[in-house]
């Protein structure tokens, strides 16, 4: 198990005490969010969740999603028929690319297998954890080709784990910050976590610190953790307290 020699549980009590009623408050209009269709049934909720995800944690998708095209729009383009180029909103076009036909099967199925996996995190379930986040990747790395033609591989990771953990709710949030707040909490040479299995599993093991009377972990608990990195990765000085 991966130690945290940095960790100080004192300075987790006070972080959290200070950042916690005012997250919980931030997060519950997007859980209000989540709770539309969750079985993805319908793509238009399954757009405005990712419209919300995107504008809310600055994700990044129109840098990845380009409109449909210049010149003459594709035969779906939902803009009014003008010929100088698409108008439509690009991560609208991703989510129709995404949902639409046999394709909407895929992405529904791993919607629901991702809820099926319990409503807490443990040794047991952490490789379907993983195994999802990594699916989820593939198939939006599939569509993105499908819609902008481009080749390049593009990092998913980010906002697959904080799709799904206001899906499933024990995803552990994977981002630059939580990475950065793992890593300063242990020894020099630790992981770049540039693959989200190997966050999750020192996710796992920080658990394990933070709360060592449990074995299998809430969202709750997880979520404290990830406050906690988020604040510790943004402000090394409140790693501990006087």
């Amino acid at each position: 198990m991966t130690e945290f020699p940095n960790f100080d549980k004192r300075a987790f009590d006070a972080l959290i005490d200070a950042e916690w009623p005012a997250h919980q408050h931030y997060k519950s209009g997007i859980h209000l969010v989540f709770e539309e269709d969750p079985d993805h049934l319908n793509d238009r909720a399954t757009e405005i969740k990712f419209l919300f995800l995107d504008k809310v944690y600055s994700a990044g998708l129109r840098r990845w999603f380009k409109p449909c095209g210049d010149g003459e729009p594709p035969s779906d383009c939902t803009s009014s028929g003008t010929k100088k180029g698409c108008k439509c909103d690009p991560i609208s076009v991703f989510v129709r690319h995404l949902t639409v036909g046999e394709n909407g099967n895929e992405f529904s199925l791993l919607m629901k297998n991702a809820r099926e996996i319990g409503p807490k995190l443990s040794d047991k379930n952490l490789g379907k954890v993983i195994q999802d986040i990594e699916c989820f990747g593939n198939l939006l790395r599939e569509r993105i080709r499908r819609t902008d033609g481009s080749k390049k591989p593009t990092n998913f990771q980010s906002f697959c784990s904080k799709y799904l953990w206001f899906h499933a709710g024990v995803f552990p949030v994977y981002d630059q910050w939580a990475r950065k707040g793992l890593k300063r909490l242990q020894k020099r040479g630790s992981s770049n976590y540039e693959k989200y299995g190997e966050f999750a599993e020192d996710i796992l093991s920080l658990l394990k610190v933070v709360f060592p009377e449990e074995s299998e972990f809430t969202s709750e608990q997880i979520k404290r953790v990830d406050v906690f990195l988020f604040g510790i990765g943004h402000d090394k000085s409140r790693m501990s307290v006087e």
